[in-house]
Order: C-alpha cells, then structure tokens, then sequence
C-alpha cells in the first residue's frame, strides 16, 4: 500500500466543523466521525465524477463512429 498524505488545509477545514469543550480540546470519536463522514462525501464526488467522465468518453466514441460511418 503506497503512503498517504493529509493535507494541512483539509485537516484545518475538518478541524473547523468539529465540536470542541470548553478548553478548546476536541474529542477523538467527534474526530473519527468527522473524518469518516468527509471519506464518504468525497467518494461520493470521486464516483459521481468518473461516471460522468465515462458517460463523456461512451458519448465521444459514438460521436467518432457516426463520423466515421459518414465518411465511408
């Protein structure tokens, strides 16, 4: 498995949402939670993109046989 790097302003925005007491400190499941819901939001966007790239590229390939049919 490759390594994994976390970028300091999505954890900066993710550090924003979460509910803190009154010492400022954030709870580690509040965290947890946080985290596992902006993995699901962002595979959500990652599926919803590539079915739309391939919905493109099925829509260019039936674009270039007509032409191609046309031509011969």
């Amino acid at each position: 498995m490759g390594s994994q790097t976390f970028d300091r302003d999505l954890a900066n925005e993710l550090f924003e949402h979460i509910p803190t007491n009154y010492k400022g400190l954030v709870k580690i499941e509040d965290f947890i939670d946080l985290v596992i819901q902006a993995d699901i939001a962002l595979n959500e966007k990652i599926n919803k993109a590539n079915h739309f790239l391939k919905n493109q590229i099925e829509e260019q390939s039936r674009i270039q046989n007509k032409n191609r049919q046309m031509v011969l």
